[in-house]
């Protein structure tokens, strides 16, 4: 599905860039290789403004899901990707949103090991957008929609 209602700018690398200057080169490790991590988070429009609903929970299941995954963040605090996530909404003067953190391997060599590969860091990015209502039948999206085979039970 194409985005729709992107925002104007995305935290990356530790500033805000326009959405349409945010690039990856070709050879980064997570495409080759899937290395990265990320959370889904929903800003909300309330009385009292723009409100991420449970920021820290999220925050705190990114850091997690990356040291699991053997690729710890290590330059940015928790507390600093809240706080990018909080100006990315403020910035792109949203009320309500879908916000994507995403940490990821970006190491330009091609091979499975990272491990002392110079200038290998993980960088954050953090997108804010706003998603088109989508058609739903009997509640769920069909599997066709998202590219992917339903789940399957386990055999008996």
């Amino acid at each position: 599905m194409p985005v729709q209602n992107k925002s104007a700018y995305i935290w990356m690398n530790g500033e805000f860039v326009p959405w349409d200057e945010a690039k990856l080169h070709v050879s980064v490790h997570a495409l080759h290789y899937g290395t990265s991590v990320f959370e889904g988070t929903r800003c909300y429009e309330t009385a009292q403004g723009s409100a991420i609903f449970r920021l820290q929970d999220h925050t705190s299941r990114l850091f997690r899901s990356a040291k699991i995954a053997r690729m710890p963040i290590e330059r940015w605090t928790e507390d600093e990707v809240n706080a990018a996530q909080l100006e990315t909404v403020a910035r792109n003067g949203l009320k309500s949103c879908y916000i994507r953190p995403l940490a990821y391997k970006d190491t330009p060599a091609l091979g499975l090991a990272t491990q002392g590969t110079p200038n290998s860091p993980l960088w954050s990015g953090n997108g804010a957008l706003t998603w088109a209502k989508m058609r739903w039948k009997t509640g769920l999206m069909p599997w066709s929609a998202v590219g992917a085979a339903p789940p399957t039970a386990p055999s008996p």
